[in-house]
């Protein structure tokens, strides 16, 4: 027994010093560090009485020097949130759902009017100019991320 408390006594630095060391990664590589991500400029339409959906665009920047993906979208207002991207072939336009987006290192991805944007449906409550509510982005690498949503006039276009 003796033995055993000597060995404990002569290597617990060394343990204690491993330990230490694991315990603080895991706090540096998780939602310790602030996020190279940067949400701007997010707006909704507002929407008719009856139509029960909306879009949502904004901009995102990643300052970071790795790429980061976008992996899901939600409100908690909505049955759904997707990610959609507006093809138009022969006249006819379709949105296409997107599975992710990826956001390049020291670049920006535009979500805009007829081009990528978040499709939310199923809401449980109309949309008013002048409203706002929160939409949560989540991130392959930075975790979830809320934005607050500014809803702006039935016609606005972003411009």
């Amino acid at each position: 027994m003796l033995s055993f408390c000597r060995t404990i006594v002569r290597y617990y630095p060394v343990w204690f010093s491993f330990c230490a060391f694991f315990y603080l990664n895991s706090q540096v590589n998780g939602s310790a560090l602030p996020s190279s991500i940067i949400v701007e400029g997010a707006w909704a339409r507002a929407m008719s009485n009856t139509s029960g959906s909306s879009a949502i665009y904004l901009s995102v920047k990643n300052a970071g020097s790795e790429v980061d993906r976008i992996v899901d979208v939600q409100v908690d207002f909505a049955s759904s949130a997707y990610i959609h991207r507006t093809k138009v072939l022969d006249g006819v336009v379709s949105m296409l759902l997107v599975d992710y987006v990826d956001i390049p290192p020291k670049s920006r991805v535009e979500f805009l009017p007829g081009q990528l944007h978040v499709m939310i449906l199923g809401l449980d409550r109309p949309l008013g100019a002048g409203d706002s509510f929160s939409l949560d982005l989540v991130f392959a690498k930075a975790g979830t991320i809320p934005v607050i949503v500014g809803v702006r006039p039935l016609g606005y276009t972003g411009h």
